[in-house]
Order: C-alpha cells, then structure tokens, then sequence
C-alpha cells in the first residue's frame, strides 16, 4: 500500500515527510509544531522561548554530522538543550524543536498544557508531531480553541482507528501504510501517525525546497 495523499519524492524511505527528516539528526528525538493561526514569532513566544536570542537562519547544504540537526547545524551552537527553527508557508506556521524540549507549556496559574493546546488557544487548529528514539516512536497531538481533539502515537494508533469517525477517520485512511521489511505486509508502519498529522494539517506537498524558501529564525532553547 501506499499514502495516497502525498506527493512523489514528499517521504523518506521510512514513509515520514521528507522535509523533517531532513531536518533532524539521523538518530532523531524531535518535535514539530504547526499553527494555524499565529506568526512564527507569537508561536515561539507561546512556547516559552526567548525572542532575544533570535536571529535569521540561512539552512547549510548539509549536517556538521548524523547526530547534529540541520538547524544546530547553522546555529553553530552544540551547548544549548535545543535549537528551535520557525517559519510560515502556506497559511500554516511550523516550529522545528530539534531535541523535543518544548512537550510541555506552562499555562495561566503554571498549570502544564500541551503546546498544541496552548497554539490553539486564539481559536486556530494545532498540532505536535513527535519523533523519539527513545519510546513510541511516532506521537501525534491535535487541538483545536484551546482544548485537545485527538492525542495517539505509533503503538496506539491501530487500537483506536476503527473507532474514529469523521475527519480522523479520513486522515488515517489517507495516511495509508507504506511497506517496510521489518513489518509484516500491511502492518502500520510508525510514520503513519506522522502523516496523519500531515494531512489533518493539509500540508500533504510540503517539501524541503519549501522549508528552505520560507523566511526563516531560529534561537537556543533551554
């Protein structure tokens, strides 16, 4: 089977959007974030980080090495927890957290949210989309005006599919499988849930000429 929703030369060889994995490190423990509704810089502000340490980003061709991301790659900075890379195509915002520092947001009163229900909050829709070496591999976080509609990740995905209904439904379906050797044949593979994400998002087509078109910043986080 394939993903039917996404362009040739749009995935990886692992079925993940070909723009992220680009950006990450070869041994990946990452977030991404999309927002509807805000600029990049509301967004990281949202995120808890500090706009002073902000500055342009020009992407280099190429990592400094397999455990280095992209973005740490152009920030020249090894020492920080995280590198966070922001910018806008299309009517959707995305923020890059190349370690997955930003899982948790403190709320009014200090109360922990989630970042897709704290982005979501001026009524746009939000979404975190989890890549970790270190557990579930794949997790998906969807909130819509503050409050979550859909938390799952790559172990849980096909224990709750056949009850979703709706537009959740026909994001797994167009999220499709794509074939890996160490599954059996029409076994989920973990990006799936990636793209999910991708399609409730509508960003199917994005790709990394895309990224690297986009005015983009970046900042140490942590």
């Amino acid at each position: 089977m394939t993903a039917p929703e996404f362009p040739a030369d749009t995935l990886d060889s692992e079925g993940g959007p070909a723009w992220l994995s680009e950006l990450g490190s070869g041994d990946p423990h990452q977030l991404v974030h999309l927002v509807r509704d805000l600029q990049p810089l509301q967004a990281l502000e949202v995120l808890g980080a500090k706009l002073q340490h902000l500055r342009p980003c020009a992407l280099p061709q190429e990592r400094a090495d397999e455990h280095t991301s992209l973005p740490r790659t152009a920030l020249g900075d090894s020492e920080c927890s995280a590198v966070l890379l922001a910018g806008r195509i299309r009517g959707w915002t995305f923020v890059f957290d190349d370690a997955g520092m930003t899982s948790e947001v403190s709320d009014v009163g200090g109360a922990l949210v989630t970042p897709a229900m704290a982005l979501s909050r001026t009524g746009g829709a939000a979404l975190s989309l989890a890549n970790n070496f270190s557990g579930p591999s794949c997790g998906l976080d969807f909130a819509e005006h503050g409050a979550e509609v859909l938390w799952t990740n790559s172990d849980d995905l096909d224990v709750i599919a056949p009850g979703l209904e709706g537009r959740l439904k026909d994001a797994v379906d167009a999220a499709g499988i794509v074939e890996q050797d160490y599954l059996d044949p029409g076994e989920r593979d973990p990006e799936a849930v990636i793209r999910m994400g991708c399609v409730l998002a509508g960003i199917t087509s994005w790709t990394s000429a895309d990224i690297r078109a986009a005015d983009l910043v970046m900042l140490p986080f942590g």
